[in-house]
């Protein structure tokens, strides 16, 4: 009799551990994708804050499409009032690496202009128009 209720608590014991194994295993599982999880969004933070520079530099390197855009439309109408058109091919010359990229549509003075400022991984647009129909 000694024996058999000896083979019953064994038995419980053995389930006891298995559950804690179980429980010690999805514990461990759980923890280690809340660690995964949180590293993820630490690297995605450090990668934001290093693009802020970039960002920066792609939103002056568009600003600067666009203030040769107006340059090249008030240089041209104030020489010649009767052909003021907007040169096919501009670029700023940037040095800090950043470039831009400007594409126009319309004539004169119905223009619809689009700058496209690009630094490292970061692209950043402006656009204008002097079209009273584009929203």
């Amino acid at each position: 009799m000694h024996l058999k209720s000896f083979k019953k608590e064994s038995m419980i014991c053995d389930n006891r551990a298995q559950a804690m194994l179980i429980m010690v295993m999805v514990l461990g599982a759980s923890m280690l994708a809340v660690s995964a999880i949180v590293g993820y969004v630490t690297v995605q933070e450090l990668r934001n804050a290093g693009d802020i520079a970039n960002s920066t530099e792609a939103i002056y390197a568009a600003d600067a499409g666009i203030q040769q855009v107006f340059y090249a439309l008030f240089v041209t109408c104030a020489t010649d009032p009767a052909h003021c058109a907007l040169p096919s091919a501009l670029s700023p010359a940037l040095t800090n690496g950043a470039t831009a990229s400007i594409s126009a549509s319309g004539t004169y003075p119905l223009l619809d202009v689009k700058t496209m400022g690009h630094a490292g991984r970061v692209y950043r647009s402006l656009e204008f128009s002097t079209n009273p129909a584009t929203p």
